[in-house]
């Protein structure tokens, strides 16, 4: 018991100055957050760290001119949520890496009602509105953080954090593997969540005085490997995955040095990025290569507005007489003018409107074009159209070119991590249906069927269907090249280019199965056939010499008359 709590004390003593130092890392990202959060989503942003309200943000829409940079970063994180993890249509299917146990028709019963089922458990929850919030995270700020934990009346539970909210570290491939959270809690929240033993005198305090029950205090959630983990252990030592509770400001705690000690069966949480230069731990999305044309923007309509208010309401300049004069509609000035001086504007303002229209419109093409606004709008139309295969090519091929590497890193880092995670947490539940003993033991993989998935595989068609083209056109005149292509193995990778899935695709075994039977009724028909024709043939030849009508229907029948 006492290596057990001492180690627990120098587990506290490590989070605690790790954490400190991923701060002062991470500083310089907080001022970029925070410039980000600024121009396209004012009420994302957190910054617990500084001092800012936990239950808000100093930063407000009304700050901006014009909200197209806003309403861009909408339009991405719904075309990334329709793109890749619809709700209206399964968007992943599992698999085995051995394709002759994958072919077993148990095997592949097990593995799609096992979809099924994840799909209905991520239905039942809080899945879609979470992961939209990631994908809008990810469009700001290049780097999104997701809780998958488990729930005793949906399973599974998401929680999504903001920047600001976290810390991250990477291992040595460069994936995110730990994070630390940061969340203020009341001394009455954490009281009710911890145990009054297990909180600080400070917070003991507070919650004991009634009017300080809703004070504000700061929390740490830290979670990462086990790098000591013991597997024949019950406690956190056996789990791969550490969860760690503390006070971020407490000196002087009632019990240890922690609030809660756990662990977890498999990562946690999810530390996905856009796009990540050399070995950064944090990402930098689309926003923040469109940030100076949002600038430019703002700068440029409000230039645009105030000439605009100069020429229909200019300032105006008048004798000392006039002083009083009223300049709302209808209004009645009875003035002296006996000198001839009226009122006149102070200078004529002529704004060249067309042109700085067309200058403020290109830079709110330039900002939706950053932010792939095109792109889903393209796939949208594409789909409201009914285009076929290859006009939905011809329409996203060149943008899915720039996307493509931002979809297999969130496959990679975001979709990857959840999948497994609520895997573990639904074959705990019992909501998965018992494994068949062929694939006990073996390591599952997934594979990603959702529309940009699948546009993009769509591009590794056109090699199928030009291969297939020119063996069709060339094998007219060489016949010997139709022998080239494998039948079974181009229907499959070009069933799999397409995302279709498995249970619609026949077992090799029921192939073989019905193509002998096939061949077997050709075989038959073919000897009937031949039979009938033989026999018509002996007719025809009534009044012939016996032996010679014997020896052309055995020629006819290849002997099968004797």
């Amino acid at each position: 018991m006492a290596d057990l709590k001492s180690r627990r004390a120098k587990m506290v003593k490590d989070a605690r100055k790790r954490h400190h130092t991923l701060l002062r890392e991470a500083s310089q990202w907080r001022e970029t957050w925070k410039k980000l959060a600024e121009f396209f989503s004012p009420r994302k942003y957190r910054s617990l760290y500084d001092g800012d309200e936990p239950n808000g943000s100093d930063l407000t829409v009304d700050r901006l001119v014009t909200s197209v940079s806003v309403r861009a970063v909408r339009v991405l994180a719904a075309g990334m949520q329709g793109g890749m993890t619809s709700p209206a249509r399964p968007w992943f299917r599992l698999g085995i890496p051995d394709q002759v146990i994958e072919g077993s028709k148990a095997v592949k019963t097990w593995l799609d009602e096992s979809q099924r089922r994840i799909l209905t458990v991520l239905s039942r929850t809080n899945f879609y509105d979470a992961i939209h919030q990631i994908y809008a995270e990810l469009a700001n700020f290049g780097t999104g953080s997701i809780y998958v934990l488990e729930d005793p009346d949906n399973v599974v539970r998401f929680k999504t954090l903001t920047a600001g909210e976290y810390t991250f570290y990477a291992n040595h491939t460069g994936r995110v593997v730990g994070c630390y959270r940061i969340m203020s809690m009341t001394a009455e929240q954490i009281v009710d969540r911890f145990g009054e033993d297990r909180v600080s005198h400070t917070v003991r305090s507070a919650w004991k005085e009634p009017g300080a029950k809703d004070h504000w205090f700061k929390v740490v959630h830290m979670t990462g490997p086990n790098p000591d983990i013991e597997p024949d252990r019950l406690d956190e030592r056996g789990k791969p995955f550490i969860s760690l509770y503390y006070e971020y400001e407490a000196s002087e705690p009632a019990l240890g040095e922690y609030l809660e000690i756990g662990g977890y069966d498999e990562q946690p949480f999810a530390g996905p990025r856009w796009d990540v230069t050399g070995a950064d731990v944090y990402g930098k999305g689309p926003a923040e290569e469109t940030l100076n044309d949002v600038r430019q923007l703002q700068s440029m309509t409000k230039s645009m507005l105030k000439a605009l208010h100069k020429q229909t309401d200019p300032p105006m300049i008048a004798p000392p007489g006039m002083a009083t004069l009223s300049f709302n509609p209808s209004a009645i000035n009875i003035i002296d003018n006996a000198q001839g001086q009226g009122v006149r504007p102070a200078y004529q303002v002529r704004p060249e409107v067309e042109g700085t229209m067309l200058a403020v419109q290109e830079a709110k093409n330039d900002i939706r074009e950053g932010l792939y606004n095109d792109l889903f709008k393209m796939l949208a139309l594409a789909q409201t159209d009914s285009k076929t295969a290859t006009e939905v090519r011809a329409l996203v091929e060149e943008k899915l070119i720039m996307l493509g590497p931002v979809v297999e890193r969130l496959h990679n880092e975001l979709l990857d991590v959840v999948i497994d995670r609520v895997f573990g947490i639904c074959m705990r539940a019992g909501v998965l249906p018992p494994p068949p003993p062929e694939i006990q033991g073996r390591e599952l993989k997934v594979e990603y069927i959702s529309i940009l998935a699948q546009a993009q595989k769509m591009i590794g068609t056109t090699a199928v269907e030009q291969f297939m083209g020119m063996v069709g056109q060339y094998g007219q005149i060489f016949p010997e090249m139709r022998d080239v292509p494998d039948a079974d193995s181009v229907a499959e990778h070009y069933a799999d280019l397409l995302g279709i899935p498995t249970k619609l695709l026949k077992s090799k075994e029921d192939r073989e199965k019905e193509r002998m039977m096939r061949a077997q009724q050709q075989a038959q028909a073919a000897q009937a056939e031949a039979m009938a024709q033989a026999s018509g043939t002996m007719r025809n030849m009534a009044g012939v010499d016996p032996e010679q009508a014997n020896a052309a229907a055995a020629a006819l029948t290849g002997g099968l008359v004797q």
